[in-house]
Protein backbone atom coordinates (compact mmCIF):
# COMPACT_ATOMS: atom_id res chain seq x y z
CA UNK A 1 0.00 0.00 0.00
CA UNK A 2 2.70 2.42 0.69
CA UNK A 3 6.29 2.51 0.08
CA UNK A 4 8.70 4.38 1.02
CA UNK A 5 9.84 8.40 -0.09
CA UNK A 6 13.11 7.00 -1.45
CA UNK A 7 12.02 4.68 -3.47
CA UNK A 8 9.35 7.20 -4.79
CA UNK A 9 11.81 9.86 -5.30
CA UNK A 10 14.11 7.54 -6.84
CA UNK A 11 11.57 6.58 -9.30
CA UNK A 12 10.58 9.78 -10.45
CA UNK A 13 14.21 11.39 -10.20
CA UNK A 14 16.79 9.76 -12.63
CA UNK A 15 20.13 10.49 -12.18
CA UNK A 16 20.53 12.70 -15.19
CA UNK A 17 18.71 15.42 -13.80
CA UNK A 18 19.91 17.67 -10.71
CA UNK A 19 17.75 16.61 -8.47
CA UNK A 20 18.63 13.52 -8.96
CA UNK A 21 22.25 13.52 -8.59
CA UNK A 22 21.34 15.44 -4.90
CA UNK A 23 19.36 12.47 -4.03
CA UNK A 24 22.40 9.98 -4.95
CA UNK A 25 25.06 12.44 -2.95
CA UNK A 26 22.47 12.29 0.02
CA UNK A 27 21.99 8.53 0.24
CA UNK A 28 26.08 8.60 -0.22
CA UNK A 29 26.29 10.71 2.97
CA UNK A 30 23.43 8.69 4.60
CA UNK A 31 25.70 5.17 3.95
CA UNK A 32 29.07 6.69 4.99
CA UNK A 33 27.92 8.32 8.37
CA UNK A 34 25.40 4.83 9.49
CA UNK A 35 29.18 2.45 8.77
CA UNK A 36 30.99 5.12 10.90
CA UNK A 37 28.77 5.31 13.52
CA UNK A 38 28.75 1.16 13.88
CA UNK A 39 32.61 1.51 14.29
CA UNK A 40 32.99 4.66 16.13
CA UNK A 41 29.57 5.34 17.89
CA UNK A 42 30.23 8.64 19.74
CA UNK A 43 32.48 9.79 17.18
CA UNK A 44 31.22 13.61 16.12
CA UNK A 45 34.43 15.14 14.63
CA UNK A 46 33.59 13.66 11.27
CA UNK A 47 32.36 15.73 8.43
CA UNK A 48 31.33 14.40 5.01
CA UNK A 49 31.98 17.52 2.89
CA UNK A 50 31.06 16.75 -1.09
CA UNK A 51 31.07 13.61 -3.22
CA UNK A 52 32.44 15.03 -6.58
CA UNK A 53 33.76 12.48 -9.61
CA UNK A 54 33.21 9.60 -7.36
CA UNK A 55 34.94 10.78 -4.89
CA UNK A 56 33.62 11.23 -1.28
CA UNK A 57 35.61 14.31 0.09
CA UNK A 58 35.92 13.53 4.32
CA UNK A 59 36.39 16.42 6.80
CA UNK A 60 38.43 15.24 10.39
CA UNK A 61 40.08 17.42 13.35
CA UNK A 62 42.65 14.87 13.51
CA UNK A 63 44.93 12.76 11.44
CA UNK A 64 45.24 10.11 13.62
CA UNK A 65 41.65 9.87 12.91
CA UNK A 66 42.02 10.22 9.35
CA UNK A 67 44.57 7.73 9.66
CA UNK A 68 42.26 5.10 11.21
CA UNK A 69 39.27 6.30 8.69
CA UNK A 70 41.89 5.35 5.69
CA UNK A 71 42.73 1.86 7.00
CA UNK A 72 38.71 1.35 7.01
CA UNK A 73 38.23 2.96 3.79
CA UNK A 74 37.94 -0.58 1.96
CA UNK A 75 34.65 -1.25 4.31
CA UNK A 76 33.03 1.99 3.29
CA UNK A 77 33.50 1.53 -0.23
CA UNK A 78 31.99 -1.75 0.02
CA UNK A 79 28.75 -0.19 2.06
CA UNK A 80 28.01 2.77 -0.11
CA UNK A 81 28.37 0.76 -3.56
CA UNK A 82 26.52 -2.68 -2.36
CA UNK A 83 23.94 0.12 -1.72
CA UNK A 84 23.49 1.96 -4.33
CA UNK A 85 25.12 0.13 -7.08
CA UNK A 86 28.76 -0.70 -8.10
CA UNK A 87 31.46 2.05 -9.03
CA UNK A 88 29.45 4.76 -7.82
CA UNK A 89 31.87 5.87 -4.80
CA UNK A 90 35.87 4.67 -5.96
CA UNK A 91 37.86 6.60 -3.32
CA UNK A 92 37.72 8.19 0.03
CA UNK A 93 39.72 11.42 0.65
CA UNK A 94 40.29 12.72 4.32
CA UNK A 95 41.08 16.13 5.09
CA UNK A 96 42.30 17.84 8.57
Amino acid sequence: MFEKLSQTLSGKYKKKDELGRHLEIVKIIDIYLANLKKIFPSEKTTRPVSVKKKVLTVETTSSVLAGELRLRETEFLEAINQGLGSGVVTRIIYRF
